[in-house]
């Protein structure tokens, strides 16, 4: 069973779009994989409003699962994001991208998505910060932290707090912008699990 990255972007005119960017192979070829987990917490009195993106953060009450499946795809190629490939379309679609209590945010640069993140209010005056990244070609531009920020000034409105996880197969500076940000480590551990061998090392 082969997932392929035939997507149709709605941001691209409907047009669908061949990706090279992911084929997850959902056979017998896996690999053990360890790696480092970090859970994060940060009080979302640390968002700063005038550094705000404002009109490049474009927030959505649902998404398409070929748009998730293409900014996810893009933007985790090279850090292992694998999991959400292999849940079905029904679940995605029905539950996990028209969820409530989820912020589907875009991040636009130059009128184009540059990135995506997903906030879920968890109730209780806590946010999580379900995924965050940017794509290959906004990256080193200054994107990130700002980004990041406007994720916090969107939390604020209905919570206190805000946690993360990240671990040491993401992104290099994932880890110390989270941190720089004001977030502060709360738990640390070593995990082992399978991994899709398809989905390590990517270049």
């Amino acid at each position: 069973m082969t997932f392929s990255c035939h997507y149709d972007n709605t941001f691209y005119e409907g047009q669908t779009r061949v990706s090279p960017l992911w084929d997850v192979e959902a056979d017998t070829h896996q690999t053990w994989t360890t790696y480092t987990y970090y859970k994060l917490e940060t009080s979302l009195e640390n968002a700063d409003i005038a550094f705000s993106l404002r009109d490049s953060f474009v927030v959505a009450k649902y998404w398409t699962v070929d748009y998730f499946k293409y900014m996810y795809a893009s933007v985790g190629r090279q850090y292992s994001w694998w999991y959400m490939l292999y849940k079905s379309r029904e679940y995605l679609e029905d539950q996990y991208l028209n969820d409530p209590k989820r912020s589907y945010v875009t991040l636009m640069h130059a009128g184009q998505p540059a990135g995506f993140s997903i906030v879920t209010d968890e109730g209780n005056g806590r946010s999580n910060l379900a995924y965050i990244g940017l794509l290959p070609e906004f990256r080193s531009m200054g994107l990130g932290k700002r980004f990041l920020n406007d994720c916090l000034v969107h939390a604020s409105r209905q919570s206190s707090r805000m946690w993360v996880y990240t671990t040491s197969l993401d992104h290099p500076r994932a880890l110390p912008m989270y941190k720089a940000a004001g977030f502060s480590e709360i738990e640390r551990k070593q995990m082992s699990e399978y991994f899709p061998t398809s989905a390590l090392n990517r270049e």
